[in-house]
């Protein structure tokens, strides 16, 4: 097939005759250059970070990734094991204080009751429960033998007075 040709006069007056040329076949794309991009890694959740840091046994890190995802997600469905973790790190050597880890036990329970973590949270306080209960009782026992250490030292002077 043959286009149409063009005619026109040239700087001196000459008249050029541009004959078309016959159909090519259309020149293929330039080649693409691929070059493997590096798939930059995922940013960790609060969560994720914190759970990383809990199974390491990185206390603070932990602690402060679960405070930050509560805040952030406290209904959210990971919330209950966000609650969990860290009461277990509140009950934990070197935790802050177990009185907070009932309180979030205690959330636990009443705001995920279907939570696979359920069980555990109220062994938990059922436990800690226990605890402080021999720790009073303890205390209670402590006081009795000091003033049965008393009583025995005042009878001893006694028989020794002349």
């Amino acid at each position: 097939m043959l286009a149409g040709c063009r005619t026109g006069r040239g700087a001196a007056g000459e008249v050029a005759v541009v004959r078309p040329e016959p159909d090519l076949p259309p020149s293929p794309p330039p080649p693409v250059s691929v070059v493997p991009s590096e798939t930059p890694e995922p940013l960790l959740s609060a969560l994720e970070l914190a759970d990383q840091a809990f199974a390491a046994g990185d206390l603070e890190t932990a602690l402060g990734g679960y405070r930050s995802y509560l805040d952030a997600h406290g209904a959210w469905e990971a919330a209950d094991r966000a609650l969990y973790r860290l009461a277990v790190l509140h009950l934990t050597n070197g935790g802050p204080a177990p009185a907070p880890a009932n309180s979030l036990l205690r959330r636990l329970v009443r705001e995920h009751p279907e939570s696979p973590y359920r069980a555990e949270a109220e062994l938990l306080l059922a436990l800690t429960a226990r605890v402080d209960g021999l720790e009073t009782e303890i205390e209670r026992l402590e006081r009795q033998l000091e003033a049965l250490k008393r009583i025995d030292l005042d009878r001893s002077h006694d028989r020794h007075s002349p």
